[in-house]
């Protein structure tokens, strides 16, 4: 689980909120607070007003880090920072509610810097080039995307589901055959994250995003369909529809690459034109500040670019080196084509790439997919429609969904053929309404003039369709007579609230809810004593050598004098006696290594790192 701010915000204690939103002189409403917190970090009012060593911290986080949380021991280690330099910048980042201490189980204790505050950072921290005008038509390569794997693997399991090996891995002979079914380039997930262990790379890919979606569930030995997940996914907006699956995606691709989190924001916005694999990582390279290393591109293409293409999120064109950009499709608030399918006479039916996805699961009931590139085709033949029929799917109602894909008539031939193969002679279950008049309202005064196509059950009782009910219930109440209707929960009397989505739920319990002080830093810093600290002087040799220990042992930086020399600033790492003398060594303000004998030192005082 990787929290976003508004979760790990929403996790702290109301005190705790006020504390943080006094930092941005805002509402503590987490809402509110949220939204200050990330406008200030794209604004560049945190770039301009941050201490140097948060900007470090956050730099390490947002170009070397990334997606991860960092346990807590290493994190001063990590950061290219004198260690108590390190804990300052830390505390600093939580008390402005960019950096977040979680419990993470099995790792125990984690600092967590949200995806949300690490692109807003880098929206302020890293100049981009204006987008490019519009894109040459010519260039377009279709609209294949990766909710056709996903929706044909999800329906080919909707029935009987798939018996799974007792290594709980997919059959030879089924996965041979899914494999022919979703016809993805198996060669281009070969590095991928898809393509390590044995089994089918396409399998493995789709199972993990319907996974993702809360569609594919393993009872026992069996991959089934969560019919609720499924049925919300059908029924999404595309443009709902394509963002959750590009930020599934997104998560996906990260989480083996979770440094590389840095990299996929800087993709997505310099994929909006034709750029190539070496030219991306070349381009984030410098802002790292970094020299890729040997293979860096290739990995690249091979675990990230390939896949994607796969999945239809990026356009392709070779001319000596591959080049790639995102699909239009693929950008948030784009707008989706919207066109009709085509009912051929020949009993073929032709789906546009954005055909609802509701109308061609019901078309999957009674028709066999053929495959097709841009335009998916299926095939009406004896064998499915019957297939449709024992579904529950009338004849009637499988016609008028090749009304709906077509925006208009069936030709007669195919009208004709499914009304002969879907006919049997079986028992009709309706679903409607009774309505049922009191016996001594029963004569014509009483019931009125009722619509001629109501069908009598008995006297006083009818069979409402449901397609009546509205004009029905409206002519009772227009003539005073507003039907009794059997009661409904409504949700002032619903005993239930509104549960908050698992994320927020999970990060409340997680996060802890303390406002840090920046003595706290540097545990037993209060014990020392107070002349240590207070300012240069000079000390007796056991002394000396008693506050040296401590500093090495605490990670603080002195402040020394040596001989006539200027002070400078030493961060001490070891102390140790060689030939009757105590040295110690360390690193000044540009990490050049230094070291001293005790007696070298005139002065010397322990600097509290929180007042820098």
């Amino acid at each position: 689980m990787k929290p976003s701010l508004s979760a790990c915000v929403k996790g702290l204690s109301q005190e705790v909120c006020k504390q943080v939103a006094d930092v941005y002189r805002c509402d503590a409403d987490p809402d509110r607070l949220t939204d200050a917190i990330l406008q200030n970090l794209k604004a560049g009012e945190f770039m301009q007003r941050a201490h140097p060593w948060e900007l470090t911290l956050m730099e390490f986080l947002c170009f070397h880090w990334g997606d991860r949380g960092v346990p807590e021991e290493r994190l001063t280690e990590l950061i290219p920072l004198p260690p108590s330099r390190s804990r300052i910048a830390i505390v600093l980042l939580r008390r402005k509610g960019l950096l977040f201490r979680l419990r993470q189980h099995p790792l125990g204790w984690v600092f967590w810097c949200p995806r949300d505050v690490r692109r807003s950072f880098l929206e302020a921290r890293v100049p981009l080039p204006p987008l490019p005008g519009e894109r040459r038509a010519e260039a377009s390569q279709g609209f294949r995307g990766l909710w056709d794997p996903l929706f044909h693997f999800a329906v080919l399991l909707e029935g009987n589901g798939l018996t799974l090996t007792r290594e709980g891995t997919v059959p030879r002979r089924e996965e041979r055959k899914l494999d022919a079914e979703l016809e993805l380039e198996e060669k281009r997930l070969t590095h991928s994250r898809w393509g390590e262990g044995a089994g089918s790379p396409a399998l493995r890919m789709v199972s993990d995003f319907l996974r993702g979606l809360g569609i594919l569930k393993e009872e026992g030995r069996q991959w089934k369909i969560q019919r609720d997940s499924f049925r919300r996914w059908l029924q999404r907006s595309w443009p709902e529809r394509i963002a959750e699956l590009f930020r599934l995606t997104e998560e996906l691709l990260l989480k083996d690459r979770p440094d590389w989190d840095g990299l996929w924001w800087w993709m997505e916005r310099h994929l909006t034109d034709w750029v190539s694999a070496e030219e991306l990582c070349l381009g984030w390279s410098a802002q790292v500040g970094q020299v890729p290393r040997p293979g860096f591109v290739k990995e690249v293409e091979e675990r990230w670019l390939h896949p994607l293409a796969v999945m239809g999120w990026v356009e392709e064109r070779t001319d000596g080196r591959e080049h790639w950009r995102w699909a239009s499709w693929s950008r948030s608030g784009a707008e989706v084509p919207v066109m009709n399918g085509y009912v051929k006479p020949d009993l073929e039916v032709l789906l546009p790439p954005f055909t609802p996805l509701t109308h061609r699961f019901l078309l999957a009931q009674f028709a066999d997919c053929m495959g097709g590139e841009t335009l998916s085709s299926y095939m009406l033949n004896p064998d499915s429609v019957r297939r449709g029929a024992r579904r529950g799917l009338s004849a009637e109602r499988m016609l008028d969904t090749l009304r709906e894909i077509s925006g208009g008539p069936v030709p007669d031939s195919v009208v004709e053929n499914i009304r002969l193969w879907a006919k049997e002679n079986r028992p009709l279950l309706r679903k409607g309404w009774v309505l049922q008049f009191p016996a001594e309202d029963r004569g014509e005064r009483g019931m009125g003039e009722l619509d001629p196509g109501l069908e009598s059950l008995a006297e006083g009782v009818f069979f409402l369709p449901d397609a009546l009910v509205g004009s029905i219930r409206k002519q009772l109440v227009e003539a005073g007579r507003p039907p009794l209707e059997p009661e409904e929960t409504h949700w002032w009397t619903s005993d239930s609230s509104p549960s908050e989505p698992a994320e927020e739920v999970e990060a409340a319990a997680r996060v802890e809810s303390r406002f840090p002080s920046l003595e706290e830093a540097i545990p037993g810093f209060n014990r020392l004593p107070k002349v240590w600290t207070a300012g240069l002087r000079s000390y007796h040799p056991g002394t000396l050598r008693n506050l040296l220990r401590q500093a090495t042992e605490m990670k603080l930086d002195l402040l020394i004098r040596s001989g006539e020399n200027s002070p400078l600033r030493l961060t001490p790492l070891r102390m140790f006696q060689k030939e009757g003398y105590w040295h110690v060594t360390g690193r000044d303000e540009e990490g050049r290594s230094r070291n001293y004998t005790l007696e070298d030192l005139r002065e010397v005082q322990i600097l509290p790192p929180w007042k820098h």
